[in-house]
């Protein structure tokens, strides 16, 4: 008599495929990951830049008007609802005042009125 053999289909995926598909989700999930915490940061760093920028207008428009800089935040800015704007120093020749991001800890720049570019640091 002879042996029948059967065949038999089995239907999915070895071990070795599952696990190269893992890894491979893996590695984009950490790729998007760090990704996104940059793109995050340089999002909140241009928001506190962007905000000084205005600022320092704003101070140098009162001077115009006043041939004077105000010694409080001119009443024409308004800072937006994720950056914390602080005027450290200001009298009618100088100021200096700093800006922090309330979603991103760590970004703090400055704008002084010899350096209208807003610079990392504080004053």
């Amino acid at each position: 008599m002879r042996a029948r053999s059967r065949k038999q289909k089995t239907w999915g995926f070895t071990i070795v495929e599952l696990l190269v598909i893992i890894t491979t989700i893996a590695i984009l999930a950490g790729i998007v990951v760090v990704s996104y915490g940059q793109w995050r940061k340089s999002t909140a760093e241009t928001e506190v830049k962007n905000d000084l920028k205005a600022f320092s207008a704003a101070m140098k428009n009162a001077r115009n008007f006043q041939n004077a800089y105000p010694t409080s935040v001119p009443s024409s800015f308004t800072a937006s609802p994720n950056v914390t704007v602080t005027l450290k120093s200001a009298t009618s020749t100088a100021y200096c005042v700093e800006a922090t991001s309330k979603v991103v800890s760590g970004v703090l720049f400055k704008v002084q009125d010899s350096t209208p570019e807003p610079v990392a640091g504080s004053c």
